[in-house]
């Protein structure tokens, strides 16, 4: 079958093929390379998101700390009207947070998250009943999740 065909024919053919090859290689990996960008940006947005939301559960949290320990330290009520304004945050933010969850493994962790934020609640208010005297005690009401 080669005697045929000239030497000179012959190279040209192999190097036409592996150019061929190589130009296809270069395509089948461009289009690669945007299916892979298309795929991460997906489960990027998608985790980015609970992540958004994940810290800003956190950040509501954390602004809560320590409201009622200034509340005792100087008695200004106005400690607790911060402190209510923080937790109607953080309900917000955890409302949301449930909406947007989408596996049962997420919605278990927020359940269980609401379910010991409403006992830490519990427990703070039990604990310190100097929160419910005359002057204060709506604002420490105000302050409570609704269940």
């Amino acid at each position: 079958m080669w005697k045929p065909i000239s030497l000179r024919s012959r190279i040209y053919l192999i190097l036409s093929i592996l150019v061929l090859i190589s130009l296809v290689g270069g395509l089948v990996m461009v289009w690669y390379t945007y299916q892979m960008e298309k795929l991460l940006t997906g489960i990027i947005s998608k985790n980015l998101k609970a992540y958004r939301t994940a810290e800003a559960l956190e950040t509501a949290l954390v602004n809560q700390k320590g409201f009622v320990s200034y509340y005792f330290m100087d008695g200004d009520p106005d400690w607790l009207r911060q402190l209510g304004e923080h937790r109607q945050i953080f309900r917000e933010k955890l409302n949301l947070a449930t909406s947007s969850a989408e596996t049962e493994e997420e919605k278990r962790s927020l359940e269980r998250i609401k379910s010991e934020y409403q006992a830490y609640i519990g427990a703070l208010c039990g604990s310190y009943p100097r929160l419910y005297s005359r002057r204060e005690g709506f604002l420490i009401s105000m302050a409570l999740p609704q269940s």
